[in-house]
Parts: structure tokens; C-alpha cells; sequence
């Protein structure tokens, strides 16, 4: 034990130093000996990087003990003076009703503007996704001691647009069965769960327990959560877990009702399953379930996808918008997918597997680069009949260097399902609420691009919304700079280029249709209405705020350019 004192708590937060790369210490608090929060954080001695938070108002007026040791038998923690050195040199805890440097929050050099970020710390895939009531809940996984993957708790923000957010307290901590993976969550309308208590109904999200994160011999399981006042409260099911041990990976369970069958379906990945095949890397093993109350589980069907993997989400579209043409899709984290038919107790997919251009990548770290894109992507569930739109996000993989908090997540999308020449395909494209920002919206028409840049009218501005409708001729390459960021495109080999990511675009009679979402640290791009769907973690450089196109070889007509300056979401 390097440090053990009782804090009396008069304020909201617990403000603890960090200083990136520091040593890892373990950080237990107490209160009547029970452990009410559990994490590693590189604490700062002396210099602070930056500060974060847990908001204790709960235990307002009480006591609590702080216990801090070594992070774990592995700790690369040299402790070379006595622990009483250690006690001194450690920076004190600061106890405020204020998160401490809210007066930068929301306005670091680096912060999206229009894409969600936790005030502090890591987040990942987004979790639990519901609309109740007129509010849009998003949890997540978050890490709120520091800048890396760990310590996973669920995040939770709110909104009644998608587009402007506020953050609440964390809702899922780490216990002693594990720390909390991802899941999803519904609406019980109809109290099959038996949780209703008052007038509202219970929303229940499911969520994996992952056990070797406290304990190397305890399993994954999967286990419930509840809320029986609309969100404002939430309490892990008395008998958890739900789902029992599978295998030892099995995670993320994702859940929805089926009208038809009048019961609740899970898809759950259980884990990678040699088939046999030289790699078994590439065989992964769901499962799909059923149950009447949320809380007692059936297994219906195993399936087994070469190249998807984890964080799968099972749910219905419409085709060509044709209410008697439904479809559902099983999409995994990487954005790989399937179209099939689903009765109830089979999925049947009638597709092979369908690769998404969102999915994330991994670079080559040595030269700087490292995992890129969009990743484990959610839908909202229970969104109103007469809204009709099915609703995505995903976490947009990518480090925002130097700021108190990393990783962002995708500007929501809206799927729908048309028919292509190659069959049904899925088109994303920013949901419409993103015209709340717009700050300011010009027009350019038959813009003919020379080879000397065309600079565009964009004054100087960071946010952007952009959209081009562009001819090209027999043999023609074309390149808009935005913010030092290029995007190139070459008729000849009908390829979409940016940032090293390289996608397949086909003109639709001599014509591509481009979307472009600027941000502090992204671009995200759509091509020919959604078909193509690029999402990318990039910080432009701070000093560059200008855009331009220019011709590579042959002749291109810009026919419609539209340029929409964004205010920002948090302001």
C-alpha cells in the first residue's frame, strides 16, 4: 500500500492529476469498505498533463477511503523510495463542485465541434442506444482516468437532435464481475421484463461483463441493467448474469423485438471457431437468442461468417422504401455485413459477405499511422414509426493527439437499403438535423477546375459541410485540397482516394456526387448518395483553413459545388 486516508465528501467531483506516461498506480474507493470505484491511472508527482474526474454527489456528506497500490504484479512501477516518499510526492486529489480546466473544455485546439467527445478521457464503441421520450440516449466505452483503452466503464450523453450533446454521469463501473464491455439497449414497452415500477417504462441494456479484467480465472458473461425513472437512474440486475459462460470471449450482446415471433432476439459473438481451414482467424462464431422477459435466454442458431468479427447488431431495413420488402442485417464491427431473411428462429442471409468502405484499418505504426476509421457501429433503438429512419453511429477510431481526451465517435448516419446493379447495397448519409448548425450556405455552378488551383469560398472557415456534383470526361483525375487534407479521384481506375485509403467509385453516367464532413479531426466522406461511406480520424493542420481543387489530367466540370459553414455543436 503506497497511500490509504479517508476523504470526507463536500462537492460533485474527485479531481485526480495525470501525467501522460507516468507510472500506473491502482486506485480503490470505498465506502463502508465496499468498493464503489476501481482503476488504474497514470497519476502525476509533480507536472499535471491534465485532470479527471469521478462525480461522487451520491456520497455527498459521507465518508470515503481512497486506497492506492501498485496497478498489478506486472506494474512497471519502480518504487526506489520509501512509500512514505512516494505518499509526499504523489499530488493531492482536488475536491471541487466544477470539473477542473472547464474553462478550456469544449474549446481544445483539437476538439470536434460537431462529432461527440467525452469532456475527459478515452471513449470507444458506442453502447446501448435508445430514444425514450424525446431524448436520444448514447453510453459508450469510456475509460475516464486517462488518455488509452481501459478501465471500461459505460459513458453516457443525451440529446433531443443527434447533433448537440450533454454529458451525464458515468452509469456502468467496473465489479467484481468483471469490467463493462459493450451491449445495447431497449424499451421494455410492454413490461415483459416485470421491472416496471411508476409510469415510466423500464429501458433495459444488456451488457457484457468482462471477468479477466478484475480476475484472470473469471469468465465473460452476459448481464442486464435497468432504469425505472427514464433514464435518470440505473441499477445492475440482482441476478446477474443472464447469460451464463459461453466461451471465453463471448461479448457484446445486442438485442432487439421481433414483432412477429412477439419475443426479444439477441445476436452475441461468441468467439473465433476453427472450421477446419488454414486460418481460423477468419471463421467467427455468433449466436443468435431469443427470450420472453429480457432476463431468461434461448439458444436459436449458430452462425459462423468468414472475416467479421465481434460487436455484432441484428436489425431489419426496408428495400427501395417498399414496407413488404424487409430485409435484415448482420453487421459486424469492422462494418462487414449481410442481407438475409429472418422468421423469427432462422437467419437465412441471401447475400455473401458484404464489405463495408467504412470499416476501420490498421496502418503501419512505424511510419506513424495506426488504426483508422469507423468501427462497432449501433443503431438507435425505438425510434418513433412515424420518424421511420434507422440511425447509426460508430466510433471513429483515431488518436487526437495532446488534449485531455482521445477517440471520437462518427456524425450519425441514416441507412437505408436500394437496390444497385450488384443487388441490395447500404447507403449512409448524414442525418438532416445537421442543417441546425448551418451558419452560413453558398452555391457555385459549372465550375471548369484548371490545373492551377481553384480556390473555394470557404473564408478561412473549420467547419464545413461540402457538396459536389461533378462530370468527367473520357480520361480525367481531379484533387480537392480541404485543409491540407487531399482527396483525389481518377476516372480511368475509378478510384476514390484519401489518406491512403483507396475505395472503388464507379460514375453513374460520366457523373460522381461527393459529401464531404469537415471537422477538427475528421473528414468524413459519402460518394454517389451514400453507396461509398468514408469515415477518417485526421487532424488538419491548424494553420491551414483553406480549400481548393485542381485538375490532374483531362477535363472535369464541377456542376454544383455547395459549401455550408458549420457553427459548433457545443456553443
Amino acid at each position: 500500500m503506497l497511500k490509504k486516508y479517508d476523504l470526507s465528501i463536500n462537492n460533485r467531483f474527485l479531481n485526480f492529476p495525470v501525467k501522460n506516461n507516468a507510472a500506473k498506480l491502482r486506485v480503490r474507493i470505498l465506502s463502508s469498505d465496499k468498493a464503489i470505484r476501481q482503476f488504474n491511472i497514470e497519476w502525476a508527482e509533480d507536472e499535471v498533463d491534465f485532470w479527471v474526474f469521478t462525480d461522487v454527489t451520491e456520497f455527498r456528506d459521507q465518508k470515503l477511503t481512497i486506497e492506492i497500490t501498485k496497478a498489478d504484479e506486472k506494474s512497471t512501477l519502480e518504487i526506489s523510495r520509501s512509500s512514505t516518499e512516494m505518499l509526499e510526492n504523489l499530488m493531492a486529489i482536488v475536491q471541487s463542485d466544477e470539473v477542473m480546466g472547464v474553462d478550456d473544455l469544449y474549446k481544445e485546439i483539437h476538439r470536434p465541434q460537431f462529432h461527440f467527445t467525452s469532456k475527459r478521457g478515452w471513449l470507444n464503441d458506442p453502447n446501448g442506444l435508445v430514444f425514450y421520450k424525446g431524448i436520444y440516449h448514447l453510453f459508450y466505452q469510456h475509460n475516464p482516468y486517462g488518455r488509452e483503452w481501459g478501465n471500461m466503464h459505460w459513458g453516457h450523453a443525451t440529446s433531443t437532435n443527434l447533433v448537440q450533446w450533454q454529458e451525464l454521469p458515468t452509469v456502468l463501473y467496473p465489479d467484481q464481475m468483471g469490467t463493462m464491455f459493450s451491449g445495447s439497449g431497449v424499451v421494455d414497452w410492454h413490461n415483459s421484463s416485470d421491472l416496471k415500477q411508476g409510469s415510466n417504462e423500464p429501458i433495459v441494456c444488456l451488457y457484457t461483463a468482462a471477468g479477466p479484467y478484475v480476475d484472470p480465472k473469471a469468465p465473460f458473461t452476459q448481464c442486464l441493467m435497468f432504469s425505472q425513472d427514464g433514464a435518470q437512474s440505473w441499477q445492475k440486475y440482482e441476478n446477474n448474469p443472464v447469460i451464463p459462460p459461453i466461451a471465453q470471449s463471448s461479448r457484446d450482446p445486442a438485442v432487439i423485438w421481433h414483432p412477429g415471433s412477439q419475443k426479444w432476439i439477441m445476436a452475441l459473438y461468441i468467439g473465433k471457431k476453427n472450421l477446419g481451414k488454414k486460418s481460423a482467424e477468419n471463421n467467427q462464431h455468433f449466436a443468435l437468442f431469443s427470450s420472453k422477459n429480457l432476463k431468461e435466454w434461448e439458444h436459436l442458431q449458430d452462425l459462423f461468417f468468414p472475416g467479421m468479427g465481434e460487436c455484432g447488431e441484428f436489425f431489419p431495413l426496408t428495400l427501395d422504401e417498399d414496407l413488404e420488402q424487409v430485409r435484415w442485417i448482420f453487421w459486424t464491427a469492422d462494418g462487414n455485413h449481410l442481407i438475409g431473411h429472418f422468421d423469427g428462429n432462422e437467419f437465412i442471409p441471401q447475400t455473401e459477405m458484404l464489405k463495408s468502405t467504412y470499416s476501420a484499418v490498421y496502418y503501419d505504426k512505424s511510419n506513424g499511422a495506426s488504426f483508422n476509421g469507423g468501427y462497432a457501429a449501433q443503431t438507435w433503438s425505438e425510434i418513433p414509426p412515424e420518424d421511420g429512419r434507422c440511425i447509426q453511429i460508430a466510433w471513429l477510431a483515431g488518436d487526437i493527439p495532446d488534449m485531455p481526451f482521445n477517440q471520437q465517435m462518427t456524425f450519425p448516419v441514416e441507412l437505408t437499403l436500394r437496390s444497385t446493379d450488384l443487388g441490395p447495397r447500404i447507403h449512409s448519409w448524414p442525418i438532416q438535423e445537421i442543417e441546425l448548425l448551418y451558419q452560413e450556405t453558398r452555391v457555385l455552378h459549372n465550375i471548369e477546375a484548371a490545373q492551377n488551383p481553384t480556390i473555394l469560398p470557404t473564408h478561412q472557415h473549420d467547419l464545413l459541410d461540402m457538396t459536389f456534383e461533378i462530370e468527367l470526361g473520357a480520361v480525367s483525375e481531379f484533387e480537392l485540397s480541404l485543409r491540407g487534407v487531399l482527396l483525389n479521384y481518377d476516372s480511368e481506375k475509378q478510384k476514390l482516394t484519401c489518406c491512403e485509403r483507396s475505395i472503388k467509385l464507379k460514375p453513374d453516367a460520366r457523373k460522381i456526387y461527393l459529401r464531404v464532413l469537415l471537422d477538427r479531426a475528421s473528414i468524413e466522406i459519402y460518394a454517389n448518395y451514400g453507396l461509398v461511406y468514408i469515415p477518417i480520424s485526421v487532424v488538419p493542420e491548424h494553420s491551414d483553413l483553406g480549400c481548393s481543387l485542381y485538375i490532374r489530367r483531362g477535363k472535369v466540370t464541377f456542376k454544383k459545388i455547395q459549401i455550408s459553414k458549420l457553427n459548433s455543436s457545443w456553443f
